[in-house]
């Protein structure tokens, strides 16, 4: 557990008798993205050319049309969209 808050130092006494804790290290459990940024794709640079100068269903056309969530997703934002 970490504890951030004034509040949740001040409960920490009362956490630590109820179970183990061990203090640990965060650079170990660190996630790559949490180190370093992605690198972009190969094909960034044409994608915003596309998201720029194309439609956004040309957009999903492309870059999304065989990855089913993200399909669903975007008929969900629709129908929000027109139910507002």
């Amino acid at each position: 557990m970490m504890f951030h808050t004034e509040k949740a130092r001040t409960l920490k006494p009362q956490i630590e008798d109820a179970m183990w804790m061990e203090h640990i290290d965060i650079e170990n459990y660190l996630q790559g993205n949490m180190q370093h940024p992605s690198s972009p794709h190969r094909d960034v640079e044409e994608f915003w050319d596309d998201y720029n100068k194309k439609s956004f269903s040309f957009i999903i056309k492309k870059y999304a049309q065989n990855n089913i969530f993200l399909n669903i997703r975007y008929i969900f934002r629709r129908i929000r969209g027109a139910v507002k």
